[in-house]
């Protein structure tokens, strides 16, 4: 039987899905390796985009992806990209006050960072602050 060749959205899906299988791998292997566990929640971020875009509940990636994210800030609360990416994704969720909290992080440990400075402008003046 031949098998019809995967969509772009489909592929990018199961690349993504392997990555993490690798990280977690990887995790197994060295706990301590932060990075890893960085760029897995990098990862399942990216995998719930795509999950969402191909009408899949994104739910379960978002989830895996702040738990990693928490574990990263845990351990050093100095990774400011993990700030940066847990404002992300409590800006998607509608958490006004944890997305500004995250992004706020970000300027003290990256003053300038202008990703972080935009975003907690635009949340501010939507707030009236």
């Amino acid at each position: 039987v031949a098998r019809s060749p995967q969509t772009p959205l489909d592929e990018a899906r199961t690349l993504l899905a392997a990555a993490i299988a690798d990280f977690g791998a990887a995790l197994a292997a060295r706990p301590d390796f932060l990075s890893a566990l960085l760029a897995r929640a990098f990862a399942r971020r990216e995998l719930a985009v795509r999950d969402r875009a191909a009408g899949e509940d994104p739910g379960p990636s978002l989830a895996a992806a702040r738990e990693d994210l928490d574990a990263v800030l845990a351990r050093d609360p100095r990774r400011w990209e993990a700030y940066l990416v847990r404002g992300q994704l409590a800006d998607v969720a509608g958490d006004v006050a944890a997305a500004c909290a995250d992004y706020e992080a970000v300027l003290r440990l990256r003053p300038g960072n202008a990703a972080a400075a935009e975003r907690l402008a635009a949340l501010q003046a939507a707030a009236g602050r």
